[in-house]
């Protein structure tokens, strides 16, 4: 009996441990390198560069309800900044999105918004090209 006390605790330090070391990896430190990132969060689900800039999005399993995916934002490859909805990811440094912030726009209860009707007038469409004239069915001596 005592010898399986000592295996179950021995797991239950062992799984502890493991969640512990899983949580730090999640974590993204400003500075750090893309390959730095790769390292801790995996490939990211797509990459896109401008300039200097080099963005990695990653899925976070929130997408739908909160309208992105985790972005990890490099310059000249460092992380520059980086804005988490996954609760398994942390960026130590001060992220541009505020936590906790609803669009101005959005319903407070979930329900869909309704889309502004056009006031503009519809475009005028082109007149359509004119048919071809039939062929000539008279034949000539």
């Amino acid at each position: 009996m005592r010898r399986v006390i000592v295996l179950s605790t021995a797991l239950l330090i062992a799984i502890a441990a493991a969640g512990v070391q899983g949580a730090a990896a999640q974590s993204i430190d400003p500075g750090m390198t893309k390959s730095q990132v790769i390292e801790r969060l995996g490939a990211p689900a797509a990459e896109r560069s401008s300039g200097a800039y080099t963005y990695l999005f990653y899925q976070n399993g929130r997408e739908r309800t909160a309208g992105m995916s985790d972005l990890v934002i490099l310059q000249n490859d460092a992380v520059v900044d980086a804005i988490f909805r996954s609760a398994a990811r942390e960026y130590t440094g001060s992220s541009s999105s505020p936590e906790g912030r609803m669009p101005a726009n959005s319903a407070p209860t979930g329900e869909r918004l309704a889309l502004p009707v056009a006031t503009q007038a519809p475009a005028q469409s082109a007149p359509a090209p004119a048919s071809p004239p039939p062929p000539d069915t008279t034949r000539s001596p």
